[in-house]
């Protein structure tokens, strides 16, 4: 470990990046995945159980949401959950580069950065407004310009619904707070509008446009002062400085009333084409914000979950034919446990190169931070058999006696691990793809999902059930009661026709368009997504303006 480095549960903190009142950013290492991340650390002192409460909801927000709004033009987010010292954290991508309050301090920017960071935001904040999201935080602290000169939009926390009243709070940074906000109005798109703005007049003339000494003039002075002329600062071409004079409106009817009209206001002004959005931003749009048709299946995950918290759990299989929605299902489920509090440790059963017993030995290893002391003071010479983690805090495998004996010490060790584990922490072992699990690995799964019924902990597997034997060892604990299965069926056409028109902002395909792809798919959410894939990569689905739109030919086009 370098020198200084701190290890902390599956992370290893290397550097500090950066601090304020609501926590710290470190430079980590994940030491499971291997990767490099940014790790948030919320760690507030001296509140009240109420503000503590409040702020740690926040921040599981935010990485709920980021979560729902993956974008070239976001930050990349991995991982969320509780450090051993009880604070909550997120893990995000490292963007190399610098926030773009840091490139203020050297004065105005050049008008053609100028355009493109703002089309580049307008875009991203199209984006965020089809999946009904405000950011509520546009300032240039937030805005990062990567070593590649990219934009990265960052920081989350303070999300709101699309149509969200202000109620009398303030919501966002008080320098470009709009005004619809301190007279308790509606937070809708056009909200990040005018913060874009006073952003974009920020990055032209090296200063804000309005200033106050107290935040009750600075509040005055969004919703009652004209916006200044950038003349006497610094001469703008007339067409740009009217733009930005219309996000500042001081009134929401009065500014650009989407992203997509502020990009077209933006190309006539440019005279070059700023619209066009490359195709991994394109592709972005095919995450669907919400879990369509799957009503039933959240309802059952979320009694689920109830079940776990109060200490009487049993273990889930969800299984259906590849594509039909397995992992997305999960991933809401997930979600909805890490905000609730639960550990989640992973393993990851694969088709080829894999070794005996790790998709277990990975998930068990995840956990290893989470143990008492005592389970390994009794047990860690049995556990090391099958767990690397415990061999590196020094523990040798037991040698072996005969396989009756080893069997029964390592389910008691099992026993006793998984319920101390859970007595501390609800925790869900998730397993993907068991159709490619190895015997032991099936053998050994079992007996833990015995041992955790009516616990804090639970198995929540995954596998396709067009490629399981009804014969197999995975339905013992299903047929026993351990475990319950949930089968997956394909979407009804009504409910392919519901994700299309959330995925693809308004777009509104004909009915026999949306027949024929219905056909074609069968209600298989992933093959629907890979038939709209290729229909953007051929250009006969075109982004333009932050609308989607079918051309002529793609009435015509042959899916398959």
């Amino acid at each position: 470990m370098a020198p200084g480095a701190v290890a902390v549960g599956r992370y290893r903190l290397d550097a500090l990046l950066g601090q304020g009142g609501m926590g710290r950013v470190w430079l980590a290492e994940d030491l499971i995945e291997k990767r490099q991340v940014a790790l948030k650390e919320m760690h507030v002192a001296r509140q009240t159980a109420e503000v503590t409460e409040a702020l740690n909801l926040a921040f599981k927000r935010e990485f709920y949401t980021m979560t729902k709004l993956a974008h070239p033009n976001t930050v990349k987010v991995y991982d969320s959950g509780l450090l051993p010292s009880g604070d909550n954290y997120l893990t995000m991508e490292v963007v190399r580069g610098n926030n773009l309050d840091q490139l203020l301090q050297r004065g105005a920017m050049p008008i053609d950065k100028v355009y493109r960071i703002v089309a580049d935001l307008a875009r991203v904040l199209g984006f965020i407004h089809s999946r009904l999201y405000v950011h509520c935080d546009i300032k240039s602290e937030n805005i990062r310009i990567t070593d590649k000169d990219a934009v990265k939009l960052m920081d989350f926390g303070l999300m709101h619904q699309l149509g969200t009243s202000a109620g009398g709070q303030l919501k966002g940074t008080p320098q470009y707070m709009a005004p619809e906000i301190p007279r308790g109005g509606i937070i809708d798109a056009r909200t990040d509008l005018y913060s874009l703005g006073v952003l974009a007049f920020e990055m032209l003339t090296g200063r804000r446009p309005c200033r106050g000494q107290t935040l009750m003039e600075l509040m005055s002075a969004h919703m009652n002062q004209p916006v200044p002329s950038m003349e006497p600062i610094r001469r703008v071409p007339a067409a740009l400085e009217a733009i930005v004079a219309r996000l500042l409106a001081k009134d929401q009817r009065d500014r650009f009333q989407s992203a997509a009209e502020l990009l077209r206001a933006l190309e006539e002004a440019s005279g070059r084409s700023l619209a066009g959005e490359d195709y991994a931003a394109r592709v972005s749009y095919l995450h669907c914000a919400e879990l369509v048709g799957r009503e039933q299946e959240q309802a059952t995950l979320a009694t689920v979950l109830q079940q776990l918290k109060a200490s009487h759990a049993r273990s889930v299989f969800v299984s259906a034919t590849a594509g039909t929605g397995k992992s997305r299902l999960l991933q809401e489920f997930l979600l909805a446990a890490k905000g609730a509090d639960v550990v989640i440790a992973k393993g990851q059963c694969r088709a080829e190169g894999q070794i005996q017993l790790a998709p277990l030995t990975d998930a068990l290893d995840q956990l290893a931070p989470l143990t008492p002391a005592a389970v390994f003071d009794e047990h860690g010479t049995v556990l090391a058999r099958v767990v690397p983690s415990v061999r590196a805090l020094g523990f040798v495998p037991a040698p072996p006696k005969n396989p009756g004996a080893d069997k029964a010490a390592l389910v008691a060790a099992l026993r006793a691990w998984g319920r101390a584990i859970a007595a501390k922490n609800p925790v869900i072992i998730v397993l993907e793809d068991l159709h490619w699990a190895d015997a032991s690995t099936i053998e050994l799964m079992n007996i833990i999902i015995r041992e955790l019924v009516d616990t804090g902990g639970m198995v929540l597997g995954t596998f396709r059930s067009n490629e399981v034997d009804r014969l197999s060892p995975l339905f013992q604990t299903i047929d026993d009661g351990a475990a319950t299965r949930m089968e997956l069926t394909p979407l009804t056409q009504e409910a392919s026709y519901s994700l299309l028109t959330l995925m693809m902002t308004g777009w509104s395909p004909p009915r026999q368009f949306i027949e024929r792809l219905y056909g074609v798919t069968a209600g298989n959410p992933f093959f629907l997504s890979e038939t709209v894939r290729a229909l953007i990569e051929r250009g006969a689905l075109i982004l333009e303006h932050g609308q989607w739109k079918t051309t002529a030919e793609a009435q015509q086009l042959e899916l398959y």
